[in-house]
C-alpha cells in the first residue's frame, strides 16, 4: 500500500499530459525505443528525460527505454481505468508494431535478414502483444499484415512451437469470428 502512495503521489506530481504519456508507455513490455514513445505514447525526447529524471523509467546502454515492472504494472492498472484511453493506446501501439514488422518483410527473406532479425528482437514481446490483442479486438486486417513477416522471423529463430501458438490463436480467433457472423464456411488459414 505504501508503494501504491508513492506512485499516486508521484503521478500526481505530473501535469495532466504528462500523466497521459506515462499511462501509455505502460502498454509496452521489456521496453521501447524513442520513436515507438513518440508514435504509441506521443512523449517526446523532454517529456522521456524528465522520466528519468523522476526515476519512472530507465534507459540501456542500447538507448532502449523500460519502465520499471512495478511502475509499468501500476501505470498499466491506470490506463485501464479508461477504457476508451486505453483502447486507443492499443490501436496506437498495434499500429506501430505492425507497420514496424510489416517493414521487415522483405529483409526477413533475403541479404538483410541478419540485420532485421537483430532489430525485431528487443520488440519481440511488443509484437507478441500487438497481435494478441489484434486478436482479441478482431483486428483482421493488423494481423494479416504482420503474418509473413513474423511466420519467417519466428521460422529463422527456430521458434516453431511459438509461431504454432500465435498462429493457432489466430486460426481459431477467425474461426470464432466466422461463426458470430454466421458463416456457414470453415475459414482457414494459409500462412507461407
Amino acid at each position: 500500500r505504501s508503494l501504491r502512495a508513492v506512485f499516486e503521489s508521484s503521478e500526481n506530481l505530473l501535469a495532466e499530459p504528462q500523466r497521459l504519456i506515462f499511462r501509455r508507455l505502460s502498454i509496452f513490455h521489456q521496453g521501447f525505443t524513442e520513436a515507438a514513445a513518440a508514435r504509441v505514447a506521443g512523449a517526446t525526447k523532454a517529456d522521456l528525460t524528465s522520466f528519468l529524471d523522476k526515476f519512472l523509467i530507465s534507459r540501456s546502454p542500447s538507448g532502449r527505454y523500460a519502465l520499471r515492472e512495478f511502475v509499468r504494472q501500476y501505470g498499466e492498472e491506470r490506463l485501464s481505468a479508461s477504457p476508451l484511453e486505453e483502447a486507443k493506446a492499443h490501436e496506437l501501439h498495434g499500429d506501430y508494431y505492425t507497420e514496424f514488422l510489416s517493414s521487415m518483410e522483405e529483409a526477413l527473406s533475403g541479404a538483410g535478414q541478419l540485420d532485421a532479425i537483430k532489430s525485431i528482437d528487443p520488440e519481440l514481446e511488443n509484437v507478441r502483444e500487438a497481435w494478441v490483442h489484434g486478436l482479441k479486438v478482431g483486428a483482421v486486417r493488423r494481423i494479416g499484415r504482420m503474418t509473413m513477416s513474423l511466420a519467417r522471423f519466428l521460422l529463422v529463430r527456430g521458434q516453431v512451437t511459438e509461431g504454432e501458438d500465435l498462429f493457432g490463436r489466430a486460426a481459431e480467433a477467425l474461426r470464432v469470428r466466422a461463426k458470430a457472423a454466421g458463416q456457414q464456411e470453415e475459414t482457414h488459414l494459409v500462412f507461407g
